[in-house]
């Protein structure tokens, strides 16, 4: 690879020198040199080789000034789609040569110069500075100003103009067949500094700091010298860390400022631990208190029912500790004037991130749809007992309120299972899918499965008790199977049982429940109330389409069809007991 790479540079230095032989002849008088290099030319020609013709071509040329020599070049660059260059030569054979051009010569090149025009195009570059290189697709055109039309191959071509002092200035023109373009170059003085974009994603109108120096409100842009600057914000309530930027020259640079609120902080400790602690209104703690707050004005008060209210106004100060020792004072007459408030600011405000277990039993007080419940009569029996479904369940939640409304996360599994049975009097008249003897045939339908919700709560809270309701939707899964157990009633002694394969089925779930909590403490409470879950079983049905009993004496087994093990909607309601940790 470096060898061709090498190569390539080679061949682009040979051209370049070449386009300036070409651009600028210098002639010689040595005619069998000049005959040497036209008939190797010529056979370079021939073989395709333009490279090495053109090459050729211009050395003749250099021994000798001929029209042939020139004719050649021209071609040589027509071949290889130097349209541009090619023009140019025949151009300035017709000039050179106006008064020795052979006719037929003289006909060719206009004929040439008439085809290259419509492959062609014109280019014009403008400089708004004396002096500055100019170099077009890598060909240089010395210095400004420029000729004033440069022919050049129909297509996109690469402008580059530089000059001390003055920013490089770059840029693409396409040039059309048979049309002109024009490129104005207007060179910038280089600056001596690079440019700085500050914004707050805060929006909240922060102070920029440069360098400790206060430059405007963000979001600020400006120029900077080259150099290690610092970078900061301010605002009443927040700062941004400083931060070190490297600026070079005509460098673009965008910081964006870390905010982070101005705070101080504040400890409050009451002499015995007891007490309700309120900042600006808002109970935070019990006892003590110790955190941060923003900078700015805080009204403390340390509240105990029975005793006097102590307040204090601060002005806390960024990075300002402030610590307070508190001894409540026993009101007149051993109350506080603001206990008669049903609910004050002592109280413990349900705020915060909580969570809870419980246990429940679950009972579905209209059946879940089986086919003993539905179709009875359809199945060929006398009579169906379908007693409800009982179950239970454990479940957990866990969310955070803003008192007095909450958001959590409910989870839970749940087992039920129902027991009917089916009783036939006589032979069925259904035929041989459920015909047989009179008998009792028992069933067992367990389910098992958990159900996942959103849950949204509110609460009425108090210093002892609170109360609270929450709903929310849902997904449930359940997994059921069937057992069924046969035994004939007409002496035929056929008896048997059937357990089917497992169905299952997953549906919308609403969870909701009303539950009252006592507070044992100031972050446990025992828990109790009543859960109700709803959700959608479809047509859950198994396969008991099995010769599932036997007779000892050789009678006919019996058989039975597929079974609906629940459909429709679920109901499950039920008590239930837990914990609540929180606020």
């Amino acid at each position: 690879m470096p060898r061709l790479v090498s190569r390539r540079v080679q061949a682009c230095a040979l051209l370049v020198l070449i386009s300036q032989a070409v651009a600028s002849p210098a002639f010689a008088d040595d005619p069998a040199a000049a005959k040497t290099h036209l008939a190797t030319a010529a056979k370079a020609m021939k073989d395709k080789n333009y490279s090495l013709a053109l090459g050729e071509y211009v050395s003749a040329r250099g021994a000798q000034s001929s029209v042939e020599a020139s004719l050649g070049i021209a071609a040589a660059q027509d071949a290889m789609g130097h349209y541009g260059d090619a023009y140019d030569t025949y151009s300035d054979l017709l000039k050179t040569y106006a008064s020795t051009i052979k006719k037929a010569d003289k006909t060719t090149a206009e004929n040439k110069m008439k085809e290259l025009a419509a492959k062609t195009g014109t280019l014009t570059i403008r400089v708004s500075e004396n002096g500055a290189e100019v170099t077009l697709d890598d060909k240089d055109l010395g210095p400004s100003p420029t000729a004033a039309l440069v022919r050049v191959e129909a297509g996109p071509h690469h402008v580059h103009v530089e000059k001390e002092g003055f920013s490089p200035f770059d840029s693409t023109v396409t040039a059309t067949a048979s049309g002109r373009a024009v490129v104005d170059v207007t060179l910038q003085k280089a600056s001596k500094a690079g440019h700085v974009t500050v914004t707050d994603p805060t929006g909240k109108g922060m102070r920029v700091l440069v360098d400790g120096i206060d430059v405007g409100a963000a979001p600020w842009e400006g120029d900077l010298p080259a150099g290690t600057h610092t970078i900061a914000g301010r605002s009443s309530n927040a700062t941004a860390t400083p931060q070190n930027v490297d600026v070079a020259v005509g460098s673009k640079t965008q910081i964006v400022l870390a905010a982070q609120a101005a705070t101080g902080h504040v400890e409050i400790t009451t002499s015995d631990g007891q007490g309700f602690v309120i900042v600006d209104g808002k109970p935070v703690a019990e006892g003590n208190f110790a955190g941060e707050l923003p900078v700015g004005t805080h009204v403390l008060r340390v509240k105990r029912e029975g005793y006097e209210t102590w307040e204090k106004t601060i002005d806390l100060q960024e990075r300002e500790t402030i610590a307070e020792t508190v001894t409540l004072r026993a009101a007149a007459g051993g109350s506080s004037s603001s206990s008669s408030s049903s609910k004050n600011e002592g109280d413990r405000l349900f705020s915060g991130a909580y969570g809870g277990l419980g246990l429940v039993g679950l009972i579905e007080p209209n059946g879940n749809g089986n086919s003993l419940e539905t179709s009875c009569s359809a199945i060929g029996a006398s009579s169906c007992s379908t007693p409800p479904p009982l179950g239970f369940g454990l479940f957990g939640y866990g969310g955070y309120s803003w008192d007095p409304i909450g958001l959590e996360l409910f989870f839970g599994a749940t087992f039920d299972e129902e027991t009917p049975s089916a009783n036939y009097t006589a032979n069925s008249s259904l035929g041989s899918v459920v015909g047989g003897p009179p008998r009792v045939e028992q069933f067992v339908l367990p389910r098992l499965g958990g159900v996942l919700a959103v849950r949204a709560r509110a609460t009425l809270d108090g210093r002892l008790f609170r109360v609270s309701f929450s709903a929310g939707p849902g997904l449930a899964y359940k997994d059921m199977f069937l057992l069924r157990k046969a035994q004939s009633q007409d002496g035929t002694n056929r008896q048997g049982k059937e357990v089917s394969d497992a169905v299952s089925y997953v549906s919308p779930a609403l969870v909701g429940d009303v539950s009252a909590h006592f507070r044992i403490s100031g972050s446990f409470a025992l828990s109790g109330g009543v859960l109700a879950l709803f959700e959608n079983a479809g047509e859950t049905s198994v396969d008991t389409q099995n010769q599932i009993i036997a007779s000892s004496n050789g009678g006919t087994p019996l058989r039975t069809f597929s079974y609906d093990a629940a459909s429709g909607a679920q109901f499950f309601i039920g008590p239930y007991l837990g914990v609540e940790f929180g606020p």
